[in-house]
């Protein structure tokens, strides 16, 4: 029997995976991720309370074993936070990985941002999810 337990931010409810926090596709928010010395900016897909994934993202940035320092900017405003992945995926135009990010540490901005601006409550399961 399948455990139905929290998961994460993923829940397993009768043999399905949903997610516990609504993800909101997202336009010109983009993210530079860093570790020790090596950078990595590019575009974000889609955002969640606790996580964000990416495309294109170079293998270095892909090690579920290595925590990294993110920092969000969308014009003037700015979101520190630490992220670890959760999955990776071959792109499939075959340049880099697309990669799911959990965020483990945020600062009170970040907050304040996914709370209010994106809508981003927790959701229980749906209709379908019942079925």
């Amino acid at each position: 029997m399948e455990n139905t337990s929290v998961q994460g931010d993923i829940e397993l409810i009768f043999g399905r995976r949903t997610r516990k926090f609504r993800r909101a596709r997202i336009d010109g928010f983009v993210c530079q991720l860093a570790e020790n010395k090596s950078v990595f900016k590019g575009d974000v897909e889609d955002l969640s309370a606790q996580g964000f994934s990416m495309s294109k993202v170079p293998e270095l940035f892909c090690d579920e074993a290595k925590i990294y320092r993110a920092i969000f900017s969308e014009g003037d405003n700015y979101y520190k936070i630490i992220v670890v992945p959760r999955w990776s995926k071959l792109s499939s135009n075959g340049e880099g990985f697309t990669v799911g990010y959990r965020i483990l540490d945020n600062d009170w901005k970040w907050v304040r941002f996914s709370m209010e601006s994106l809508s981003l409550k927790p959701q229980g399961p749906t209709e379908s999810d019942q079925t």
